[in-house]
């Protein structure tokens, strides 16, 4: 297995380009298994996993060395600037996954190494678990690329209609007494982003309810149909609902397979411990928090349902920056799904206070 890094801290867009018209490339070339993901190591880097003989390290690095330098040098000053608030997003990376000492990735530079295995930093409760994350994105690099193609046609347009529409496929996967529970992991998302002491945070609350009543309609209509058993032949966007339909297949059959290791034990002594703190920390953002992190529903969190459910959520995450969907979007899509479920205009009233 060859893990090629390259680091790119250009503009957004110029990061869309570098991947869709110079690695993809490179790598279907290789007419072996790959996936990418885009994460953050310092700078933005593009982190491939390649199911290739290991004598292809070499070459592939000096492909994508070439192809990196070549594209760097034809960009103008406006794509070449860097967005500098990364350093602080790889501070809280850091600081949420407990990373410690990890190397910081240098811009435009490609690398490779050989790996036996392909680690996977975050919450994961098994090795099984990574493992069976890494078997999903080799799977869906296809749909990740045709979804990419789809969104790049018009992604001021498609972009946060997409991520609904993904997070509304995902939701109905977690039941509580035959209740649909799932989007409340969503709610749980947006009030906790409104919770922090930001004096721009009012001003997108208001613009994504401005999103919300000019959209409602639409918005209802999507995730009524992309819920359908056949949803790519009805009415409306079917380029849409049909990668939509894709990815509820995806999700349902991760979800099926996390919740079949049940003959493992879930949580350890020390994790169980720490997830008491966490619930405690999340009461205090909000009376919404307050309830869903009650002692009387500590059984349902710990249960291996919701355990299977919150994986299929964080892997529906984890596709979003490969996909160059900002974090703008994704809090706007989430919202959005909250009020097309609720439709209160006022859920984030008592963010911050369980009081």
């Amino acid at each position: 297995m060859i893990e090629l890094t390259i680091g790119m801290n250009t503009s957004r867009a110029a990061k869309m380009r570098f991947h869709v018209e110079q690695l993809l490339p490179i790598l279907r070339a290789t007419e072996c298994r790959y996936y990418v993901e885009r994460t953050v190591a310092g700078v933005p880097i593009f982190r491939c996993y390649v199911d290739a003989p290991d004598s292809l390290a070499d070459d592939l690095r000096s492909q994508v060395q070439t192809a990196a330098d070549e594209f760097l040098g034809s960009l103008d000053d406006e794509e070449r600037q860097p967005a500098a608030s990364y350093g602080d997003m790889w501070r809280d990376i850091r600081k949420i996954h407990r990373l410690g000492r990890v190397r910081v990735a240098a811009h435009g530079r490609a690398e490779t190494a050989v790996v036996s295995y392909i680690e996977r930093r975050g919450e994961y409760f098994r090795v099984e678990d990574m493992e069976r994350f890494n078997h999903f994105l080799f799977e869906v690099q296809p749909l990740m690329e045709r979804t990419m193609e789809y969104l790049d046609a018009d992604r001021r347009k498609r972009e946060v209609l997409f991520v609904f529409g993904l997070f509304g496929v995902t939701a109905p996967l977690f039941q509580v007494g035959g209740q649909p529970a799932g989007y409340l992991s969503f709610k749980s998302h947006v009030i906790g982003f409104f919770s922090y002491k930001h004096p721009g945070l009012p001003k997108y609350a208001a613009a994504f309810d401005q999103v919300y009543t000019r959209a409602a309609q639409q918005l209802n209509t999507l995730l009524d149909t992309a819920m359908a058993v056949t949803p790519a032949r009805e009415p409306g966007d079917g380029q849409l609902l049909a990668l939509l339909a894709n990815w509820r297949d995806v999700l349902m059959r991760l979800n099926d397979a996390l919740r079949g290791a049940r003959d493992v034990k879930q949580d350890s002594l020390r994790r169980s411990w720490r997830a008491q703190l966490d619930y405690r920390r999340f009461r205090k953002l909000s009376r919404f928090h307050a309830d869903a992190f009650s002692a009387q529903n500590v059984a349902v969190l710990d249960s291996y349902e919701f355990g299977a459910y919150r994986m299929c959520v964080n892997f529906a995450y984890l596709l979003l920056p490969t996909l160059g969907i900002s974090s703008r979007k994704r809090v706007e899509a989430a919202y959005l799904l909250v009020r097309t479920l609720e439709h209160p205009a006022n859920f984030l009233s008592d963010v911050g206070g369980s009081r």
